[in-house]
């Protein structure tokens, strides 16, 4: 029953996409400010903001160009005619990702994540950094440990990528997620994700994010969220998918 998946879904994958790691600016043993560094900072905050897309004008094409200076881009095909476009640039103490999801030339979610330095050189340009981003009023920036970060969604551009991706391997159903495997669920099915397909720890130190997410549902026998991440929007999150549910099968947990 489950093999019927494997052409539509392994088409898509890529088994090892970029895994992007924030590469970090040290200045070591410093207690006081590199202003050239915080000034090439502001400066892309600006850089960032002039980049941004104006309702009504979310396509890629515009997108690319209101980039400024050079920038390290990556495209990533994820079947069904969706695509996702990685860009970094390195400014001055900060770092700057752009994740984007795009179906038929626009823009359908936009996520930037500005990398923060090390903890001593943050506490010295924290004040700064954020009281430029305020002068913007643009309350999307929210701040986390390692990064700060905000999200532009436009809904309905994805519609004609599900839709194309249920006629092929079936309509994702209506379920109730427990809190616990809500985080793992949601980055199985999402567009913005493809999980790197590995059996065990990646090179980089931890098991890799699509590994612990699966592993999560099959401890708890969600056959019925595993199927779901089967019919998803992840190309690795669809592959753990086949793989867990023709283990459960063989076990006869379904």
């Amino acid at each position: 029953m489950l093999h019927k998946y494997f052409l539509a879904i392994c088409s898509s994958v890529l088994l090892f996409p970029m895994i992007i790691a924030s590469s970090v600016c040290f200045a070591a043993n410093s207690s006081s400010i590199n202003h050239d560094w915080l000034n090439e900072d502001l400066k892309g905050i600006e850089i960032l903001f002039r980049m941004l897309p104006q309702e009504g004008h979310n396509t890629v094409e515009g997108f690319m160009e209101r980039l400024e200076g050079e920038w390290n881009i990556n495209e990533e095909d994820r079947g069904f005619g969706a695509k996702r476009v990685n860009l970094r640039k390195g400014f001055g103490y900060i770092d700057v990702y752009i994740f984007i999801v795009t179906f038929g030339g626009k823009i359908s979610s936009l996520e930037i994540s500005i990398f923060k330095p090390s903890m001593d050189d943050w506490i010295l340009v924290r004040k700064t950094i954020l009281g430029k981003l305020k002068k913007h009023n643009d309350p999307r920036f929210k701040e986390e440990e390692q990064k700060l970060f905000m999200k532009y969604t436009y809904p309905g551009v994805l519609r004609p990528f599900y839709k194309s991706v249920a006629d092929k391997l079936g309509a994702i159903q209506p379920l109730d997620v427990p809190p616990k495997l809500k985080a793992a669920y949601d980055y199985l099915i999402s567009p913005m994700n493809n999980s790197e397909v590995g059996d065990g720890i990646c090179f980089l130190g931890p098991i890799v994010e699509g590994k612990a997410s699966i592993d999560l549902l099959i401890k708890d026998q969600r056959v019925d969220l595993i199927q779901n991440v089967l019919r998803g929007y992840n190309p690795g999150g669809r592959i753990y998918a086949v793989i867990a549910l023709l283990r459960m099968e063989r076990k006869g947990l379904f």
